[in-house]
């Protein structure tokens, strides 16, 4: 097989709900989207937020990498073309992993064929401010069969501190709550923080308390945590694993396959993570059924934690013509399914698109 087209669009999909996480509101899911065929027919499928501040990558940094890449690609062997964009994940992590993902597919990586039904557990997250509109929608959670509810913080101490109060209280015994900060607390904000949760019931972890490279921080907030704590943002190497391994108190690790470099390294990453003692979490929460599928697809078997590839929920049209199903509280991965997009969708939220074939090596729509 060689690689014969590669199609690669940049899309809008707007939220039902604004997301707020400490950084930033998302109003929309602004992803790269890479469509790869084979010669012999064979499709792939992979995308990648790209979010300043998230990632040491530019919005228009990626998309230039992966124009270059996807006219590098056209007529290769797509295994040739893995090996050279996973030397490129580290520069690259974001824009790299939407090829690879769509690559990944193309080429039937063992981690997506889906043999057997299997219903994923999935976190969601409350977006009510007003205490009773929260009360109201922790309870609709609960009823509608989610068990995991994400609690943000980051933003101010004590709103933060109120805030989760309202949400344990009303979930008290019936939910697990998983409270992510985004890196919004200073050493001293987490501090005091850590004060106001203990003796709150039902709190599963703490996710990345301090900034993405303010390992001191994080490593103090974990040492006096009543709570385990779980880096996200820190982590995108075996050896960023590694190094928070080595930090008493923290006993989760955050993944996400934009992240990992695609699927081949991303179960490569859950199995390190095993491996040196600590527990996984996987799943974007702004990412499309695009990612939210593959990111599923690696779930099973080598995760126990409810999941959090939920973006997918979160945007007002689905990309798939036959939409990924929540059912009480749970994903549904039906036996032998294989997305297909609705090509009206794709086209409908694209603002840019790029075409590379062997016959006009760009062509820009």
């Amino acid at each position: 097989m060689k690689i014969d087209s590669i199609h690669l669009y940049r899309i809008s999909m707007p939220l039902e709900t604004p997301y707020a996480v400490s950084r930033k509101v998302f109003h929309e899911i602004t992803p790269v989207v890479a469509e790869v065929r084979g010669s012999g027919g064979e499709l792939g499928w992979g995308e990648a937020l790209i979010t300043p501040g998230y990632t040491h990558e530019s919005v228009e940094g990626g998309w230039d990498f992966c124009k270059h890449a996807a006219s590098a690609s056209i007529g290769t062997d797509p295994v040739a073309a893995l090996a050279i964009l996973r030397r490129q994940v580290d520069m690259h992590p974001c824009a790299a992993s939407t090829l690879i993902a769509a690559l990944e597919m193309l080429t039937a990586h063992d981690a997506l064929r889906v043999m057997e039904t299997t219903r994923i557990p999935l976190l969601a997250p409350c977006h009510a401010k007003d205490p009773e509109a929260l009360k109201d929608e922790v309870n609709g959670l609960i009823e509608s069969g989610f068990a995991t509810l994400k609690v943000k913080a980051g933003f101010d101490v004590g709103k933060d501190l109120a805030r989760l109060h309202t949400i344990a209280e009303t979930a008290r015994g019936r939910a697990a709550l998983r409270i992510d900060a985004n890196c919004g607390f200073s050493l001293d904000d987490a501090r005091r923080y850590l004060d106001g949760l203990r003796g709150v019931p039902d709190i599963e972890l703490l996710e990345q308390p301090c900034g993405s490279q303010d390992w001191e921080s994080n490593a103090e907030v974990a040492r006096i945590s009543p709570v385990p704590v779980m880096l996200d943002e820190s982590i995108y190497s075996l050896a960023d694993i590694d190094r928070a391994a080595s930090l008493p108190g923290i006993g989760f690790i955050k993944l996400k396959m934009k992240k990992a470099g695609g699927v081949e390294r991303l179960c490569q990453a859950l199995d390190h993570i095993h491996a040196r003692g600590l527990l996984p979490v996987l799943g974007d929460g702004v990412s499309t059924e695009i990612g939210c599928w593959a990111e599923a697809c690696v779930w099973r078997g080598r995760v126990r934690h409810a999941g959090e590839m939920n973006g997918f929920a979160k945007t007002r049209a689905r990309l798939f013509e036959d939409p990924l199903i929540v059912e009480h509280g749970s994903l549904l991965m039906d036996a032998g399914r294989t997305p297909v997009i609705d090509r009206a969708v794709l086209n409908a939220h694209s603002v840019e698109r790029e075409s590379y074939t062997p016959a006009r090596s760009c062509q820009t729509r």
